[in-house]
């Protein structure tokens, strides 16, 4: 239940801080099995890893290259180690490089990289780290890793919230991943919005036969609404619908933040005199609820599994006016804050109730009251068209 248009970045969540903190340690080369993780991983995990020392004679060698005296990459020891076992000595099949699906990252000067590890395990399990090497005893130095779970890159990275009438929600993945990275780690093709009304206190639905609880939007769209071809999801993955309603308009240019914006409105909400003829008379207090979710998308296009939820309502009612004409948005139909006419008058709004991640078990703040500190609003509606109920 949305305006026709949106802009792909309602706002960015500003400092927002995750339900717990990535898993850092340092690995010295001194032995072969430098580390271990104190947490259990599996599947695929971030991993940044910045440093270095002697393990080749005096040489000065990162996790992937030697300067003696240009940037070299040995192919096969003096480099980052990696085992969910004990490593050992002399052997190379333990190298990192072997592990990560993008490949030996270029040479930084910075000796700082960041990348993608797949650990080769279901089973969760503790990470080993090392240098590759066979003897020890007269290296000296090591790194300092970072390691991330995908738990990790989501917490804190969804952020909803209520804007008047609007809501908005953005979710830009943590430590700079791209939207496709982050869906390359969990086995999805990309991410969209799946919203699902649950409840309906208005008298007016717009002429629509479903019954809650169904998904935003119908299959085939709403009566007012023929080209939009979302469902099951809220923005269309083929990108075949009328302007505002494909995933397309909805992610940033360089792929690193989803957006969602939603502006229902229902003429039966609240007391505007004015709006009584478009419900017949029989206005309520009542609100239309929402549960939205951030959902993966699999390879065959269906949806995958829920990550994150939020659950929100909205009493948002409003009448305008062109000419000597008042005008409505009538059951589910939407407004937005820019159209022909101006605002006569309107009433309510839209409240956040809750909000969960559903990966990796770690809980959201149930209040965004909570969150507002770390909000920054950027960006602006556009103007839209929707279908109109004249009322005199």
């Amino acid at each position: 239940m949305r305006t026709l248009y949106k802009i792909w970045l309602p706002f960015l969540a500003l400092g927002s801080t995750p339900s717990f903190a990535a898993e850092t340690f340092t690995v010295p080369f001194t032995t072969p099995d430098g580390a271990v993780t104190s947490g259990k991983y599996d599947g695929k995990v971030l991993v940044t890893v910045s440093g270095g020392g002697q393990s080749n004679g005096s040489s000065f060698n990162d996790a992937f290259y030697e300067n003696n005296p240009e940037p070299f990459h040995w192919p096969d020891y003096y480099q980052l180690t990696f085992g969910t076992q004990t490593l050992a000595p002399f052997n190379p099949s333990q190298d990192a490089v072997n592990f990560m699906p993008g490949g030996l990252p270029a040479y930084n000067s910075n000796n700082t990289y960041s990348f993608l590890l797949d650990t080769g395990t279901t089973t969760p399990s503790q990470l080993h780290f090392g240098v590759s090497d066979g003897s020890f005893v007269d290296n000296g130095g090591g790194y300092t890793i970072t390691v991330a779970s995908v738990s990790d890159i989501l917490a804190g990275a969804i952020v909803p919230v209520a804007d008047g009438p609007k809501m908005k929600a953005t979710f830009q993945p943590k430590f700079d991943l791209t939207l496709d990275e982050v869906a390359s780690m969990l086995g999805y093709t990309g991410f969209n919005w799946q919203q699902t009304v649950t409840q309906m206190d208005s008298p007016d639905k717009g002429g629509i036969s479903e019954t809650v609880p169904f998904l935003d939007p119908i299959e085939g769209g709403y009566p007012w609404q023929s080209n939009v071809h979302g469902y099951p999801f809220y923005y269309d993955e083929n990108n075949t619908s009328e302007p505002g309603y494909n995933l397309q308009d909805a992610v940033n240019p360089e792929g690193t933040v989803l957006g969602f914006f939603d502006e229902p409105t229902n003429p039966c909400y609240g007391a505007i005199t004015s709006l009584a003829l478009a419900c017949g008379g029989q206005q309520t207090n009542g609100y239309t609820y929402f549960t939205t979710d951030l959902v993966g998308v699999n390879a065959d296009g269906t949806p995958g599994a829920k990550l994150f939820e939020f659950s929100w309502k909205s009493d948002f009612a409003s009448v305008f006016k062109t000419g000597s004409k008042y005008w409505g948005t009538g059951g589910v139909v939407f407004s937005g804050s820019d159209f022909d006419g101006d605002i006569e008058s309107s009433s309510g709004g839209a409240v956040l109730i809750s909000q969960r991640l559903l990966i990796g078990g770690v809980p959201e703040p149930a209040s965004w009251e909570m969150m507002l500190g770390g909000f920054g609003l950027l960006g602006a509606s556009i103007r839209r068209d929707r279908k109109r109920a004249a009322l005199a």
